[in-house]
């Protein structure tokens, strides 16, 4: 899972970094690239989607993969206590305390 994860999270950032490198190149050598600004908004705006989207993308491999992770969520959505330790623990100390 945690292959998984990480491969996803490294692919939707690739495009992020690669357009961070060209804009940084187009600005340091000032027209070595011909690339336009509206393109390269164009191109920035795509690539920030793609990453968003890839970090959105990790939820759902967490939960698709995740038994741990599916059965907090459902604890946290239904907005219910663990319960059952506190009271075995209770159990238990009543019992030692019969002998």
């Amino acid at each position: 899972m945690l292959i998984t994860v990480s491969t996803s999270y490294v692919l939707a950032y690739l495009p992020v970094l690669f357009h961070f490198l060209v804009y940084f190149i187009k600005l340091k050598l000032d027209r070595s690239l011909d690339v336009g600004e509206e393109s390269m908004m164009i191109a920035g705006n795509y690539t920030k989607l793609l990453y968003v989207g890839g970090v959105a993308v990790n939820f759902f491999l967490y939960t698709v993969s995740g038994r741990v992770f599916r059965k907090q969520l459902i604890q946290m959505l239904a907005c219910r206590r663990n319960t059952r330790s506190v009271v075995s623990g209770a159990r238990r100390r009543g019992a030692a305390s019969d002998i």
